[in-house]
């Protein structure tokens, strides 16, 4: 058995040899050599209107002479594929499997398999939930959201983006860019778009689409009412109200009784978010009262009640100078009850070495810097037990020291900023701003520090602590700033004595370069052979620090992306914007770059959709306008009108084809009404021969009619954000003989009163400016001043302010 065993062993491995002896090369090389593979097993395609990532070519990899090949897709919705394994994106999104079956001359087979992502780019992308009215101030105020849509309406596969246009917003406003809460910080409004992409490179090669930009407005609110005196109380928003609210705003009346307490005035914090409201009558004990704001009530409760505590606030006087000494009598709520307590309290010195209190007039005077004075303030109830000792008062001692003057009457600054303007608005500036870049020009530092009295320091000068990174020089009242290298320092600020005051931190940063280039919007769709064919597009640039950069000269000619066969639109530059005319392109998808001029990498990619005219007439019109609010605040870089084009625009099939001509109609306030034939500009700020003009604040309603019908209507909103001068009374008497006539009453005002610019600015007559016109009312030498004029100059140009005085002045 053994040796048959082997001799038949023997035979067929020698059988088995012969036989790969003469098999075939090729299955030789399939075998042992690398087998045959696919050039790609996963892919990623897109449904589009171009071939550019519309599809992908299968390659086999080691393919063996001879052989066949079939190719297969899992589904034909999603993914095509021919005979050579070229597969295209069909028209569903989702995922298919590409089959390769390959078939060997030796008849055995192979299967190759390939997985194929289709997605889809939006055409569009808007935002569903879009504010009917305003939003508050606050974290996440606001929840938007988005949707989106394909032009072979498959699903579409973008991640959104969401985005505010900062050189907008004056709100505070930051949104979360995936969930598109908004939160907001301020009154104001800011404008947020969504943008729509595949994936982080197309992001960044600005390959998007964009929703229209989305102005949304944000509205202050009331926050609480609480009394702080006998006749005030304190009214707390949640943002700078300075701007917004006046005395008439508010109303307040006891619960009870109905009985209205007039409103006297108001004053502001610091911030301007607690607004002080002052009645002429004191508030009833135990009482509520209810306090009226836009529409709206608010209850608060009153009590007066007797004196818990004292609280004095002189710590310290000028030496050698009488000073009048401050305290607050309080009750156990913590309101002032002042005054109508302060006549039952007794003022004594417990040490009076060096000092003196003049009890008349409530004054202090220590002799000598360093010496101190005590005193004992005492509310008295003059009620007494039966042993003769006063019951309920309450006492209080005080240490104040004398000190030189130039310590005592400057405190803390209040703030300071660097900016290249001329001037600065205290009202609408809260935070510091400390920063300046290398090589910047035209750069001012201004100081915002009150004493005491709360009123302004002056007299400052300012040094470098470092003239090796900057240089610093006095200007009238701020400073003139140039960085020569990176770094920090402060500048020092002393007093007219050389007295350091304060040394303020400055950040010195890089020369300032372009860095990053974007679009007012990504998409443009424009319809061809028509005369509106036309767009210009915005263009933003940032440098490295994040701040805006001048554009104008800074970015190059837009470029397409690739080498289109059909006509393209006209894709140009002029000034800051890219200009696109269609007029006689193709309908097609057309893209651009637009690159920064110094940095070709750093691009904003341009989308233009142009389409086929229809053959439809048009069957509805819009009334199109560059924006729907506008504020006619002026500064010193106002030296051309400002306006907002307005347009009649025609449809066809959903899509804008012609400027339609029609008759326009505008109305506004205090009876205003205009008429235009044609597109026109709504001027709403005008300069002319060195003088500046203001339509009124409100609503201006604009209707388009043609062959006397209504064919549209929009509305433009007018504020005016502009602080106006102040104008402080010096006296209310003015020497006069003769007829009182307007000539003597605008020289009395003229006189006796000061006028400031919002940034502190004194306005004198002598300089050609300040007060120059008064309407008033007279009985006998009594006249009753309402407004005054008063002129104020914005760089080459003036404009007259109406301020409001509502004071009585004698002339005689």
């Amino acid at each position: 058995m053994k040796k048959n065993f082997v001799k038949t062993t023997l035979a067929s491995t020698l059988a088995l040899a012969m036989v790969a002896t003469a098999m075939p090369a090729a299955f030789t090389t399939a075998s042992a050599a690398a087998a045959p593979a696919l050039n790609k097993t996963a892919k990623t395609i897109y449904i589009n209107e171009n071939a550019l990532g519309s599809s992908y070519d299968f390659n086999i990899k080691n393919k063996v002479s001879g052989s066949k090949y079939a190719w297969t897709t899992s589904n034909k919705a999603i993914a095509t594929v021919n005979a050579q394994g070229l597969t295209k994106a069909a028209t569903k999104t989702g995922t298919a499997t590409i089959t390769c079956k390959i078939t060997l001359p030796t008849k055995k087979t192979k299967t190759l398999k390939a997985t194929v992502t289709v997605k889809e780019n939006s055409d569009k992308v808007w935002i569903k939930n879009v504010p009917t009215t305003t939003i508050g101030i606050g974290a996440e105020a606001y929840d938007f959201d988005s949707s989106f849509s394909t032009a072979s309406g498959a699903k579409a596969t973008d991640y959104r983006m969401w985005e505010i246009d900062e050189a907008s917003n004056t709100a505070g406003a930051t949104i979360h860019k995936t969930n598109g809460k908004v939160t907001t910080t301020k009154a104001g409004s800011f404008k947020v778009r969504v943008v729509a992409y595949q994936n982080k490179a197309e992001l960044a090669a600005g390959n998007t689409r964009v929703s229209e930009w989305l102005t949304v407005n944000v509205a202050s609110s009331l926050q609480s009412v609480a009394q702080t005196s006998t006749t005030k109380v304190a009214v707390t928003f949640d943002d700078n109200m300075k701007d917004i609210v006046k005395a008439e705003n508010f109303a307040i009346k006891n619960k009870t009784t109905n009985v209205v307490s007039s409103v006297k005035g108001i004053t502001f914090s610091d911030d301007g978010k607690v607004v002080t409201i002052e009645t002429y009558a004191s508030y009833a004990d135990s009482a509520t009262y209810v306090l009226t704001y836009g529409e709206k009530d608010y209850e608060f409760g009153t009590t007066i009640g007797d004196v818990a505590s004292i609280e004095v606030k002189t710590a310290t006087v000028v030496e050698n100078k009488a000073t009048a000494v401050e305290y607050v009598l309080k009750n156990a709520n913590g309101v002032d009850i002042t005054d109508l307590k302060k006549s039952s309290v007794t003022v004594e010195e417990v040490d009076s070495k060096d000092s003196w209190y003049n009890s008349a007039d409530g004054t202090l005077t220590i002799f000598n810097k360093g010496s101190q004075a005590k005193l004992k303030f005492t509310y008295h109830t003059y009620k007494y037990d039966v042993a003769g000792n006063e019951e309920g008062a309450v006492s209080a001692e005080a240490v104040i020291t004398a000190v030189e003057e130039s310590s005592a009457t400057v405190g803390e600054y209040k703030n300071y900023v660097i900016t290249d303007k001329a001037s600065v608005n205290w009202d609408k500036t809260t935070a510091n701003s400390n920063v300046i870049c290398v090589n910047e020009s035209g750069m001012n530092l201004f100081l915002k520090a009150v004493d005491s009295t709360k009123a302004d320091v002056t007299g400052l000068t300012f040094e470098s602590g470092n003239e090796n990174l900057l240089l610093v020089s006095t200007e009238d009242d701020h400073a003139s700033l140039y960085a020569v290298k990176e770094g920090s320092t402060v500048v020092v600020v002393k007093n007219s004595k050389g007295a350091v005051l304060w040394t303020l931190p400055v950040v010195i940063k890089a020369e300032r370069k372009a860095n990053s280039i974007s679009l007012a919007k990504n998409t443009t769709t424009l319809v061809t052979s028509t005369d509106i064919a036309k767009d210009n597009i915005a263009v933003s640039i940032k440098d490295q620090h994040g701040d805006a950069f001048q554009v104008e000269g800074n970015f190059a000619k837009p470029v397409a992306v690739t080498t289109y066969k059909t006509t393209e639109p006209v894709v140009d530059l002029e000034g800051t914007n890219v200009t696109v005319d269609a007029t006689a392109a193709d309908p097609g998808t057309y893209q651009y770059k637009v690159a920064l001029a110094n940095d070709a990498t750093k691009v904003a990619v341009l989308t233009v959709v142009v389409k086929e005219k229809p053959s439809a007439d048009v069957s509805s019109y819009k009334l199109e306008v560059a924006k729907n609010t506008v504020d006619t605040a002026i500064d010193g870089d106002t030296d051309a009108s400002k306006s907002v084009a307005v347009k009649l625009v025609g449809y066809a099939s959903g899509l804008a084809i012609e400027n339609t001509n029609a008759d326009f109609t505008i109305t506004g306030p205090n009876n205003y009404s205009d008429t235009k034939k044609g597109a026109f500009d709504f001027e709403y700020v005008t300069v002319s021969d060195k003088k500046i003009t203001k339509l009124e604040k409100g609503t201006y309603t604009i209707i388009a009619e043609k062959d006397g019908k209504v064919l549209a209507k929009t509305t433009i909103v007018v504020s005016d954000s502009q602080v106006a001068p102040t104008v402080a009374l010096n006296k209310t008497t003015y020497s006069h003989t003769g007829e009182i006539d307007d000539a003597a009453v605008l020289a009395a005002m003229q006189e006796i009163a000061t006028v400031k610019s919002s940034t502190g600015k004194e306005l004198k007559v002598s300089d050609s400016v300040g007060i120059t016109n008064v309407s008033y009312t007279k009985n006998g030498s009594s006249v009753y001043v309402k407004t005054v004029t008063v002129k104020e100059n914005f760089g080459e140009n003036s404009f007259e302010h109406t301020v409001t005085v509502g004071r009585t002045i004698t002339l005689k």
